[in-house]
């Protein structure tokens, strides 16, 4: 259904309380599905010139805002399914329209497509995502560079799972999952530069966790549900 001039007005009100400081707002509007209720349609609203972009979502295959690019340019969502997380979709505010990043990268897995294309991380000063094939893509020019230091024969056996940018963007750390069929889970610690380029392996840590950077980005702390890893970066680092 398109949206109505009540929710039009709605929107329009949304942006005179939460101010005109950005280019655009979004609005959810959640719909009950096979999973519960969630927030399928989509209304992203600009200030001026007054414009109202809507998208309609499929219940059983909703997608999520997940953040802004640090100029507001891009709006961030991802889409899935009762497999989770799968690919990035992309709002371009400055150019008003939608792009997906479901590349040729996708894999067949458990019997459907599972791109892990959505993003991972959002990083804190330019327009890159590091998205769940290992891959930092640069929105403005859409060109990538693959961060897996250790190609698999099946991609989805080696993953990354989490990852964090330093506040000054100088450095990019991930955690990569190596899971398959009737094989112990390890994950490895990697750290590459901003760019996602000359990435190394820090360490094997024992889960998915949580990155804490220090105020002068010269440390972070890894935090799993049991163990805590403090990284010393200018020891850990050659650039």
């Amino acid at each position: 259904m398109r949206p109505s001039i009540r929710a039009i007005v709605g929107v329009g009100l949304l942006l005179l309380l939460t101010g005109c400081d950005h280019w655009a707002t979004i609005v959810s509007i959640a719909h009950p599905s096979t999973m519960g209720w969630q927030p399928i349609d989509y209304y992203i609203a600009k200030v001026w010139p007054p414009t109202i972009s809507f998208v309609q979502g499929d219940p059983n295959n909703p997608f999520y805002f997940q953040g802004w690019t640090s100029n507001r340019r891009y709006a961030i969502f991802y889409g899935g399914s009762h497999y989770g997380p799968r690919w990035a979709e992309v709002f371009d505010v400055w150019n008003w329209n939608w792009f997906n990043l479901a590349g040729p990268f996708c894999q067949t897995a458990m019997g459907g497509v599972a791109c892990q294309q959505a993003a991972i991380a959002i990083a804190p000063k330019t327009s890159r995502l590091f998205l769940g094939d290992g891959q930092v893509v640069n929105l403005d020019d859409l060109n990538s560079i693959k961060t897996n230091p250790a190609p698999q024969s099946d991609q989805a056996l080696n993953r990354p799972v989490v990852a964090s940018w330093s506040p000054d963007e100088t450095y990019l750390l991930f955690v990569y999952d190596n899971t398959g069929y009737d094989v112990p889970t390890t994950y490895y610690l990697y750290i590459a530069d901003g760019t996602g380029l000359n990435s190394q392996m820090l360490m094997q840590v024992d889960n998915s966790g949580t990155f804490t950077w220090s105020p002068d980005d010269k440390t972070v702390t890894y935090t799993t549900n049991q163990h805590t890893y403090v990284i010393n970066l200018a020891l850990a680092t050659s650039f």
